[in-house]
């Protein structure tokens, strides 16, 4: 769905694509390697779309303990170039939905840089935030929804059983507020707290960040390793920099990592895109 969704549509008559994606870490840096999407009208039959991805980047254990994908069922999957247009085909002209969006947005946004994919912004609304105003549960973890409203779902943290049950609750919530299914989509959006948008962080650039880069980052960014930087940039020139990495922000659509300078003996800051080697 574009940045501005048309006003006054009867839920009723709106699409909704609910998704989730898996990744290979457990930071922002991280790659896409799974999405799990539905397609639907309130009250109709859903569509799924479910695709691992081959990135080419190792996966963290830490992540691999949560999703439980592991390297070798990635063999056969397509690689980014492939999957990440086919969910665009699929939820084109939704309204997108997930469960704390923030990070799967945030995640997909990046692979449409990388990919150098430059998209309307997709609109993407918070079952979180729309839960915690129409449901009376323990906490508003996933998990914790799907025990509460008895969703069937045996497994979660994987990108389809998560998507599903992000399509249930919204669901569950319409079926039981009449006064709520009976909004049009401008009072829906607002009831959520507006939308975030699924776009290239920096439109119309690809990312240029080398992958092995990228593969050296992931296990460093735990606040205790130490890898030297080639830097194209600052005032050190060609220089080496050792540095701790700590963690990777975003500041007006730059990406960034954080990082204890052992040369200046402080946190810096380090654009992605002018990074050319760590080792």
């Amino acid at each position: 769905m574009k940045r501005e969704p048309a006003r006054l549509i009867p839920l009723s008559e709106v699409d909704f694509c609910a998704f989730d994606v898996e990744t290979t870490g457990l930071s922002f840096y991280s790659r896409v390697l799974e999405i799990g999407a539905v397609r639907f009208r309130h009250r109709k039959q859903p569509d799924f779309f479910n695709t691992l991805i081959k990135t080419g980047i190792s996966i963290h254990p830490g992540a691999e303990a949560i999703h439980g994908i592991s390297e070798s069922m990635l063999a056969f999957a397509p690689a980014p170039e492939a999957a990440i247009p086919a969910f665009l085909d699929f939820s084109r002209n939704c309204l997108l939905i997930a469960h704390n969006a923030r990070f799967d947005v945030s995640a997909l946004s990046r692979e449409l840089a990388i990919l150098g994919l430059d998209v309307p912004g997709l609109a993407t609304i918070d079952s979180l935030r729309l839960s915690r105003k129409f449901l009376q549960a323990e906490n508003y973890r996933l998990a914790t929804l799907v025990e509460h409203l008895g969703i069937p779902i045996e497994r979660l943290h994987r990108a389809l059983p998560d998507a599903y049950a992000v399509y249930e609750i919204l669901e569950r919530i319409l079926a039981g507020n009449q006064w709520l299914a009976a909004c049009d989509l401008e009072e829906l959006i607002s009831l959520c707290g507006g939308t975030l948008h699924i776009e290239s962080p920096v439109r119309g650039r690809p990312d240029r960040t080398p992958d092995s880069v990228q593969a050296a980052l992931l296990p460093a960014l735990d606040g205790n390793s130490v890898v030297s930087l080639s830097y194209n940039g600052g005032s050190k020139g060609a220089d080496l920099r050792p540095v701790r990495p700590l963690k990777i922000i975003r500041r007006h659509g730059v990406e960034y990592l954080d990082a204890y300078c052992l040369i200046d003996e402080r946190r810096k800051l380090f654009r992605l895109d002018l990074i050319t080697d760590i080792s």
